[in-house]
């Protein structure tokens, strides 16, 4: 789910049909169509993403393809990317990529990253920061 901090999307008239991913009742998360299209109208600087998965190969995955979709063009649109990634999703990978390494500004992560791979991080210019140092 993408959140928008910000972004009024009115009290509770937001409703959506389950089988229509959009607007969450009484929430200010959105998903799907209802989401690109409001994407598409604001503008935003820092995109502080999490993922199920990142690895050096597939980049930050995720399992929701409806949220792969908002994600991809969120990191289209930022100037920068923040990913929020535990111990537990580095090396693994999930269905769908939405960032490669070059789309990421920065990470922060609670344990040293593996050689190899924060190496290619480097490589992307991707800045690292360790909670836990």
């Amino acid at each position: 789910m993408v959140y928008i901090r910000r972004l009024s999307l009115g009290s509770s008239d937001c409703y959506s049909d389950p089988s229509w991913r959009g607007a969450k009742e009484r929430s200010s998360s959105l998903e799907g169509l209802l989401g690109a299209t409001i994407l598409d109208e604001i503008n935003v600087d820092y995109l502080f993403t999490s993922a199920n998965g990142f690895s050096s190969h597939a980049g930050l995955t995720d399992f929701n393809v409806y949220e792969v979709e908002l994600k991809k063009r969120m990191v289209k649109k930022v100037h920068q990317v923040v990913a929020l990634i535990d111990h537990t999703k580095l090396g693994k990978t999930s269905i769908a990529t939405f960032a490669q390494l070059d789309d990421i500004s920065i990470v922060i992560t609670n344990k040293e990253i593996e050689s190899d791979f924060a190496q290619a991080l480097e490589r992307a210019e991707v800045q690292v920061i360790n909670v836990n140092d």
